[in-house]
């Protein structure tokens, strides 16, 4: 090692720390950056949804189906946030300014996430789950591509669209594995749709300056925030009552009733986007997306609790 001019070794010493340092501090916000902005929270909440669905269902769990839905997620949220990049800019310039650096390598990865989502499913999928597969990544696609333009003529069409879409992934799992359609399933499919409908429209609020420009017909921009977040109250309260009427009538198991901490989340961030100093986007991207992680950790505590009881 060799000394500076002072002679002083420590000093070479500390400045090599120092840059390691910092050399670990951007990789850390990078990955994180990566995790947010890249679409990866909502694709663990989709597999984790995934997972939820299949606790309830009492299915054995299937890990080879998690990284088939997170792929086909990352393909289609990738693919829709590129064609919307330009328009991004006024109320999404974190995420832009993100993807704005590997942008000219975006397309392979999108390629390759959709592909790799399909080899997998073609490897440990049924003929059913495949064919399912394959449809439910082209309506991501083909959404971006020519339905999207809806969104300026018929009101909240792009949060009905995304919410079936997504209540489909319960489908999806039934699927692939192998269980039957029954009275459980819609429950679930039902409540999930409520649960991402509040989801995906809550998410409007942060780019109201972006859809009233380019006339895009969303609730925060008809009712205004306040009424509309009123609206999302009702639609939480609707899931709730969902909830709690299946496991009256033991559609859902007992154990499933830990999913009201669900709603209490619900509630919380809704009542947090009305403080003012609020970074809506940060609330959006990390806490409202976050949502659906919490649902199998909520199963599995319930779950164990009941066991006790």
């Amino acid at each position: 090692m060799r000394m500076n001019e002072t002679g002083n070794v420590y000093d070479v010493v500390f400045h090599e720390n120092s840059t390691f340092l910092n050399s670990l501090i951007k990789l850390k916000t990078c990955i994180k950056k990566e995790f947010i902005y890249g679409g990866h929270v909502l694709a663990l909440g989709s597999s984790l949804v995934a997972v939820s669905v299949m606790i309830l269902n009492g299915m054995i769990l299937k890990w080879e189906f998690l990284p088939i839905i997170y792929l086909i997620t990352l393909c289609i949220y990738n693919f829709d946030h590129y064609r919307e990049m330009e328009k991004d800019f006024s109320d999404n310039l974190g995420r832009v300014n993100h993807l704005f650096k590997y942008k000219k390598i975006l397309p392979i990865l999108i390629t390759t996430y959709g592909i790799s989502s399909i080899t997998l499913l073609i490897m440990f999928g049924n003929l059913e789950s495949i064919i399912f597969g394959i449809v439910f990544l082209s309506m991501g696609i083909v959404y971006s591509y020519k339905v999207k333009k809806l969104t300026s003529k018929i009101l909240a069409f792009k949060n009905f669209y995304t919410a079936s879409a997504v209540a489909l992934s319960a489908l999806f799992t039934v699927i692939y594995c192998g269980f039957q359609i029954n009275w459980l399933f819609f429950v679930i499919f039902v409540f999930l749709f409520l649960r991402f409908f509040v989801n995906t429209s809550f998410c409007d609020i942060k780019d109201m300056q972006t859809d009233k420009k380019h006339g895009i017909l969303t609730l925060p921009l008809f009712f205004g925030k306040n009424y509309f977040l009123k609206l999302l109250h009702i639609i939480n309260l609707l899931s709730f009552v969902v909830l709690i009427s299946a496991i009256i009538l033991e559609i859902l198991p007992a154990y499933s009733i830990f999913l009201v901490f669900v709603n209490i989340y619900c509630f919380y961030y809704i009542k947090k986007s009305k403080c003012p100093k609020i970074n809506i986007t940060s609330l959006s991207d990390i806490i409202v997306d976050g949502e659906f992680i919490f649902w199998p950790i909520f199963l599995i505590i319930g779950k164990s609790v009941f066991m006790i009881l």
